[in-house]
């Protein structure tokens, strides 16, 4: 919402097609954002020419979702770091295909060793 009211003196019967705005936005606002964070700037015009601005500011307050915030920036580094993404998880499979087959080692020893022992 604007932070504050834009007035000017225009002529009598005017064309509101002339009027126009301009909206620059934060490009990422990140939570928590507390009520009257400026979040961009409006620009007013009449016929091209810059008649008033004002910053763009948060209505309301809004709290940081730990939950959403935590996969916003798990997504964020996988799409800014793609091919690392990629090796770390290739090494984790690499890792528990390891570990399940040292896990599997270890069951057919055992059993080995049980064999043996019955045999004696």
């Amino acid at each position: 919402m604007p932070k504050e009211d834009i007035s000017a003196l225009l002529p009598k019967n005017y064309d509101p097609s002339r009027v126009s705005t301009k909206t620059e936005c934060v490009d990422e606002i990140e939570a928590p954002v507390k009520l009257g964070d400026v979040c961009g700037k409006l620009e007013v015009y009449f016929d091209g020419e810059l008649i008033g601005t004002t910053d763009l500011i948060a209505s309301e307050s809004v709290d940081r979702d730990i939950t959403r915030y935590a996969v916003h920036k798990i997504r964020v580094f996988i799409t800014d770091h793609l091919a690392l993404t990629i090796i770390l998880f290739v090494a984790v499979l690499i890792l528990i295909i390891v570990i399940a087959l040292v896990v599997r080692a270890k069951k057919i020893e055992k059993r080995r060793r049980e064999r043996r022992h019955r045999y004696r």
